[in-house]
């Protein structure tokens, strides 16, 4: 569960839900991160080209 947001209602929702379905949101929110993340160089690398 890294990329969740850590806040206490999250937390106590996370530790009720069955953990196969935690592992599900986990997965899902890590690849948001990521394509977050990679949008997020691909508009640096552009403002950087625009130089």
């Amino acid at each position: 569960m890294a990329a969740l947001a850590r806040t206490s209602w999250v937390g106590l929702l996370l530790t009720r839900l069955p953990r196969p379905l935690v592992r599900v949101l986990d997965e899902w929110s890590y690849r948001v991160a990521q394509q977050r993340a990679e949008r997020r160089r691909a508009a640096v690398m552009k403002r950087q080209a625009a130089r």
